[in-house]
């Protein structure tokens, strides 16, 4: 797998290898390589009539994105407080 993306205008590629697996109920990995290490960890279960989603991110920048990471920070907040605005049934 490859993580893509596009930060301040800039794309980059990112290397992923699974580090953990359950069928129907959880997807971990962690990148390879590229310009961020990145662990990320999303975890299913029943919550009543609905399914609740664990979302765990650590992510460590380099070069260019190191600078910027203060911004990565404040951006990630912003974008984890919307919460699951964007999804059927979210908020």
């Amino acid at each position: 797998m490859v993580y893509t993306g596009t930060f301040l205008g800039r794309q980059y590629e990112s290397p992923v290898a699974c580090t953990g697996f359950a069928d129907n109920k959880q997807l971990a990995t962690t990148t390879t390589g590229g310009r961020f290490h990145l662990e990320v960890d999303q975890a299913l279960e029943p919550a009543g009539a609905v399914t609740k989603l664990t979302f765990r991110c650590r992510a460590e920048s380099r070069g260019f994105f190191k600078l910027a990471e203060p911004l990565a920070v404040g951006l990630a907040k912003k974008l984890a407080g919307t919460g699951a605005s964007g999804c059927p049934g979210g908020g």
